[in-house]
């Protein structure tokens, strides 16, 4: 059961996603960006807030229902909020029907989706406050990076929602041909 569920998510994470463009040849690193549109400009919003409600309880709910589907008699250890915010990441990079689906499966509410991202980075922000008022005693740094195959291009909207809310970098790599050298690394 394990594994079919993990092969659901797997399935669910590749289908759907808007942030890549699929280009038929592998290119370097962002080789030529289509031309970008107003609509697709993205300023980040520094405002930072205080207020993370709306994103613990989605991501509390979404646990439980996680834990429910992994749950067995061995011991299980897992981070909800690292695979809230990677969800969460992908999610950014859908639309329509799809992104509807990831914000019900993530249980981010109906009244403001989006202010979960908004909340992930006051999260981040907040870290960091608590490091330097700590004189970096306490240092906790989530990591979160994407990976993405070198034959599709990314939008350089969707790079930058992914820094702004969770400091994300996007690289491509040549996942499908090279996937050992991109093992190594995503690994380094």
């Amino acid at each position: 059961m394990r594994q079919a569920g993990a092969g659901l998510v797997l399935l669910v994470l590749v289908t759907g996603f808007e942030g890549c463009k699929y280009s038929s040849s592998p290119s370097p690193r962002l080789a030529t960006p289509e031309p970008v549109t107003n609509d697709e400009v993205f300023n980040c919003d520094n405002e930072r807030g205080q207020d993370f409600q709306q994103l613990a309880k989605a991501n509390t709910n979404f646990f439980i229902d996680l834990y429910k589907i992994i749950k067995g008699p061995d011991n299980t250890l897992v981070s909800p909020y690292s695979i809230f915010s990677g969800l969460s990441l992908l999610q950014l990079a859908t639309k329509g029907d799809t992104k509807t689906q990831y914000e019900e499966v993530l249980q981010y509410g109906k009244e403001n989706p989006g202010a979960i991202h908004h909340q992930a980075q006051d999260i981040l922000h907040s870290l960091e406050r608590l490091s330097k008022v700590s004189n970096e005693t306490f240092i906790l740094n989530s990591a979160n990076n994407i990976f993405i195959d070198s034959s599709f291009a990314v939008k350089p909207s969707y790079q930058s929602q992914a820094e702004c809310y969770y400091r994300a970098g996007v690289s491509t790599l040549p996942l499908q041909s090279e996937p050992q050298d991109s093992a190594d690394k995503m690994n380094v």
